[in-house]
């Protein structure tokens, strides 16, 4: 019988001890590695560092010397990663009394091996106890597993993904690379659920996150994200090898087939927005947010297609104003989300991340001294020709964003010039 962990041994024994050595000899005849270590720290760190399948402390007549084994025996028995383990109390005492014996097995002991055992018992003892460890840790593993995974596609769940996204990152930090990470939703799935049933519905999601996992490279990381959503983490990639990854997922996904009797067969479409770090975030929640957003963007450009993206700086010359900020339809026209900072010049600038395709801003100026009902004021950007009309009696300012390019905004006044307010 095999080993792939060792069994760790106190030592206490004389070399020539005869129990010594058939307890030595029954562990060799299973061929498990061994490892010695005192009666003290040193053996609690001896278990720790290696995860034996069993440890083996020695007892003899001497109660000083059996009050520390009982105290090592409590200590491995409150240890999380050793608690299962099974000790063993190799006893050459004597005189050993039932209450002794019951003293061990209470306070932890798997078994207690006395001169008068048999050899044969012996070793199908600490056999036996190996193999009760080994089905128990083989089950704890599933179990684990189990709770990380999506029961239906058996990918990463939700939970394991946030955390596996957060060490890619610090690892991509420690390591200097780059990582991408592409949020992916099958278009308009609810109409599949609703038209060929949850049946048909669950088959395509189970393919569809096998169609995906088989376009990427080894050593990327899928998840369910929940529901018809998923996300990949792609380590030490580029922004356009990122893109182009994303453009074979998607064609792979068109094989993917829904049908019924009763329906016509169509193929599966889906959308992709995606971020990279370190340039567009640095933290989990950002990285998120951003590559959700540019997801956002695909579905209101088409669905079918890959967004992501893109840092884009703006200024804005406003010298008596006391807050100035771009509200556009990446951050629902909401004023106070992206503000722009004051310079020493009266300029007020900005950077910030914009989905990638076309997209509507304004500028938002507020100045203390209007009057109340003047007090926030919206204007299109003065210096960008692309415009349209907002449906206010003004305008809002037009900007196509690139996938590679960091195009920078100059909308330059001397005083805020907007003919109504926008509410």
């Amino acid at each position: 019988m095999g080993a792939t962990k060792p069994i760790v041994l106190a030592r206490g024994f004389l070399p020539d001890d005869e129990l010594w050595i058939r307890v030595r000899q029954a562990i060799d005849d299973l061929e498990f590695p061994v490892v010695l270590a005192d009666q003290s720290e040193e053996l609690i760190n001896a278990a720790s560092n290696t995860g034996p399948d069993a440890i083996f402390l020695p007892w003899h007549d001497d109660t000083p010397h059996n009050d520390k084994i009982i105290e090592a025996l409590r200590v491995l028995k409150r240890d999380e990663h050793l608690h299962r383990v099974p000790v063993f109390i190799v006893a050459d005492s004597e005189v050993l009394d039932d209450d002794t014996v019951a003293r061990m097995i209470t306070t932890g002991a798997e078994d207690c091996i006395r001169k008068k055992t048999a050899q044969i018992l012996i070793k199908s003892r600490i056999c036996n106890a190996v193999k009760t460890k080994f089905y128990y840790d083989f089950v704890l593993k599933v179990s684990r597993e189990a709770a990380l995974r999506d029961p239906l596609t058996g990918l990463w769940n939700h939970r394991q993904f946030q955390e596996l996204l957060r060490l890619e990152l610090a690892r991509s930090k420690r390591s200097a690379t780059s990582v991408a990470l592409l949020m992916m939703d099958l278009d308009r799935f609810k109409s599949v659920n609703d038209t060929y049933g949850h049946v048909e519905g669950d088959r395509v999601l189970k393919e569809a996150a096998l169609t995906m996992q088989s376009s990427l490279r080894a050593g990327d990381i899928l998840a369910r994200y929940g529901g018809e959503e998923f996300a990949a983490i792609l380590p030490g990639i580029s922004r356009e090898n990122a893109l182009e990854l994303s453009g074979r997922i998607q064609k792979a996904l068109h094989r993917v087939r829904i049908s019924s009797d009763d329906h016509p067969e169509r193929y599966v479409t889906l959308s992709i927005g995606f971020a990279c770090s370190p340039e567009d975030a640095a933290d989990v929640a950002h990285f998120i947010q951003f590559s959700d957003m540019a997801l956002l963007q695909a579905k209101r450009a088409g669905r079918d297609r890959v967004e992501s993206v893109r840092p884009i700086s703006f200024r804005y010359l406003a010298e008596e104003a006391d807050y100035v900020s771009v509200a556009g339809d990446w951050n629902a026209w909401r004023p106070e989300a992206n503000p722009l900072v004051r310079n020493a010049n009266g300029s007020w600038t900005g950077r910030m991340l914009l989905p990638t395709g076309r997209v509507t801003y304004k500028f938002v100026v507020k100045q203390a001294s209007a009057p109340p009902t003047r007090k926030m004021i919206w204007t299109h950007d003065p210096d960008n020709p692309r415009k349209e009309p907002d449906g206010f009696g003004s305008y809002n300012s037009v900007l196509n964003v690139t996938r590679y390019q960091d195009e920078i905004l100059y909308g330059e006044v001397e005083k805020p010039t907007v003919r109504a307010a926008r509410t």
